[in-house]
């Protein structure tokens, strides 16, 4: 069973890493293209900031830099949420 584990732990860090030098061909991190990935399969290519950070497993604060990083470079559009005003979603740009 250990070396099932191994094996796809191994596995799982290769896939990474072919996802990072994938992304950074494109210009993005492997993180931004995952999300830009997401945006696209959403319902309106819109997500709320909240429905990234469970998509994702990460913090809001750490969720909201990612976005504001990747708004300044024009990856995305950051939006009122239309549900609640306070609140902001994510769309493709």
């Amino acid at each position: 069973m250990e070396t099932l584990k191994k094996l796809i732990k191994q596995a799982a860090t290769q896939i990474d890493r072919e996802r990072e030098i994938f992304a950074n061909s494109l210009g993005v991190t492997g993180v931004q293209m995952s999300v830009i990935d997401f945006l696209s399969n959403h319902e309106n290519s819109l997500a709320s900031q909240n429905e990234i950070e469970h998509e994702f497993n990460i913090k809001r604060s750490t969720t909201t830099i990612m976005l504001q990083r990747m708004e300044k470079h024009g990856l995305i559009i950051r939006v009122n949420d239309p549900k609640d005003k306070r609140k902001k979603a994510g769309t493709i740009n």
